[in-house]
């Protein structure tokens, strides 16, 4: 791994992993905070808002990895698979069958994390919606659709001119057919379907991280739209700002 000074349209000086292309940014030896975008390519729009957005609060947010792009390959393709034509989110096995998820795994096997914050877009929605998934015994203690910073994240939203989904996420996908609720999706890790996730190897597997949020922002909102929702996950979610 090595260096990166900055480059033109970077805000971070990120460390490259040359292997495979994928950078990170790393605020501290000690993070408790992942961040992830661009887990698949046809998501990568979202890429230089949610870097704004951490860049502007990275003084206030706990220590934290940052990774731009999971999947550089797939987004330059601009695919939901990566060049070896894996979706990096069902890839998550051992041994890993592409490098872009050994590399993941090597990095994020150094630290422990108590949150992973996952952006996704889903291409074809209007509406937004999150997912709060950790293991069912610690769901009382870090379920987010209880606090304060969760209600006032969901009257952000609509006051941006964006709704709230309701309804079964993707009744078609085996590994999901979750109920969504004002745009929040319990997701009970422990009892879910292993589908090779990153957020399952984090929780389950491993252990590395004890809750993902995954917000799906609408693809079919405006980049102003889009941008305001990213500030206002890192802002009610993570910082906790009421």
């Amino acid at each position: 791994m090595s260096k990166e000074s900055l480059v033109p349209g970077e805000i971070f000086p990120y460390e490259l992993i040359p292997e495979t292309g994928q950078k990170y940014y790393l605020s501290d030896a000690n993070p408790t905070l992942l961040i992830a975008v661009a887990t698949h390519g046809n998501e990568r729009e979202i890429v230089p808002l949610v870097e704004k957005v951490v860049y502007k609060h990275r003084a206030q947010l706990p220590p934290f990895l940052f990774i731009p792009k999971i999947s550089p390959s797939a987004c330059e393709l601009n695919t939901r698979n990566n060049k070896d034509n894996l979706d990096i989110n069902r890839s998550f096995i051992v041994p890993p069958p592409t490098e872009e998820v050994r590399a993941m795994m090597d990095l994020w096997s150094k630290y422990r994390f108590g949150i992973f914050l996952t952006l996704h877009t889903d291409p074809t929605a209007t509406d937004y919606y999150l997912y709060d998934g950790h293991k069912d015994e610690d769901h009382e203690k870090r379920r987010l659709d209880i606090t304060k910073g969760y209600a006032l994240h969901r009257k952000d939203v609509l006051s941006f001119g964006v709704s709230l989904f309701n309804g079964i996420d993707d009744p078609e996908d085996p590994t999901l057919g979750y109920n969504v609720k004002d745009g929040y999706a319990y997701w009970p890790m422990s009892t879910k379907i292993n589908d090779h996730s990153t957020d399952y190897w984090l929780i389950m597997d491993t252990g590395i991280a004890k809750q993902v949020i995954n917000p799906e922002i609408p693809g079919r909102a405006t980049l102003e739209q889009k941008a305001k929702i990213i500030e206002s996950i890192v802002c009610r979610l993570i910082l906790g700002e009421v």
